[in-house]
C-alpha cells in the first residue's frame, strides 16, 4: 500500500509516530526504514528494500520525507529522474510493504501525485480556511484553550498553524489552561499587520492605517 501524507507537520508526525510504534510492536523496529532525503540514496537502496520478494523478504514500513514532487527545486534533472524511477517501480513494489511519502507540500500537477491519488490514498492535513484551522486547534488543545483565545490567535498569526501552536505550547508549560488574558503580550505577525494596513487603506481609513504603520515601526 502506498500513501501520501501532506500538510501540517504536527499531524503528519503524530500519525507517523503512531504507525511506527504499532509496526515495531507487531514486527520489529528493524522493519522500519525512514529516509530523510531520497536524492542522497542510490537506486539499489530502494530496489533492495521495496522490491525484494521471496523466502527472505520482510514486511517493511518505508517512510520517505520531503520527496521532490516538484521539479522547480534545485537539481531538476535528478528530481525528474527520481520521479520517473518511482513511477516505473510502483507496480513492482512488494505488496507486503507500506510506503509513505511524507511532505509539507506536493505538486498536484505531478504524475506521481496523480498516480498515488488514482491508485492508493492521500491523507491531506493542509489547512486552507479559518474554520479548518479552528477545528484542528480545538482538536489539539480541546478544553485547555478557549474558543476566544483561538479566534484571537488566528487574528494575530493568520492561518499559520505552527506559529500559533508554538506560542500556545510555550504558555502551556506553565499553565494548565489558557484564557484571553494570557495572550495579551503576544504580538501580531508582520504579514498579518501588512494585511490589516492594506484593508484599512482599501476602506479609505487612511488615519487608522498611518497609526498602524507607526505602531509597527515602533515594535
Amino acid at each position: 500500500m502506498i500513501y501520501l501524507f501532506v500538510g501540517e507537520k504536527y499531524f503528519r508526525k503524530k500519525l507517523i509516530d503512531t504507525w511506527k510504534k504499532s509496526f515495531a510492536e507487531k514486527f520489529s523496529e528493524n522493519n522500519i526504514i525512514h529516509v530523510q532525503n531520497p536524492l542522497q540514496h542510490e537506486v539499489w537502496f530502494f530496489e533492495q528494500n521495496l522490491l525484494s520478494t521471496g523466502l527472505f523478504s520482510t514486511k517493511n514500513l518505508f517512510i520517505i520525507d520531503d520527496f521532490p514532487f516538484s521539479s522547480d527545486d534545485e537539481n531538476p534533472q535528478n528530481i525528474l529522474k527520481m520521479q520517473e524511477y518511482f513511477l516505473d517501480i510502483f507496480p513492482r513494489i512488494n505488496t507486503e510493504n507500506i510506503v509513505v511519502f511524507n511532505n509539507l507540500k506536493a505538486d498536484k500537477r505531478s504524475k506521481l501525485y496523480k498516480k498515488i491519488k488514482e491508485l492508493w490514498e492521500i491523507k491531506d492535513f493542509v489547512i486552507e480556511t479559518e474554520e479548518d484551522l479552528r477545528q484542528k486547534l480545538h482538536q489539539v488543545y480541546q478544553d485547555k484553550v478557549s474558543s476566544q483565545v483561538i479566534d484571537k490567535m488566528i487574528t494575530l498569526k493568520g492561518l499559520q498553524f505552527s506559529n500559533i501552536t508554538w506560542e500556545l505550547d510555550k504558555l502551556l508549560i506553565v499553565k494548565e489552561n489558557i484564557d484571553i488574558s494570557d495572550i495579551q503580550n503576544i504580538s501580531q505577525d508582520l504579514e498579518e499587520n501588512i494585511f490589516e494596513i492594506i484593508n484599512l487603506l482599501l476602506s479609505s481609513e487612511t488615519k487608522k492605517s498611518i497609526l498602524k504603520l507607526r505602531d509597527l515601526a515602533s515594535q
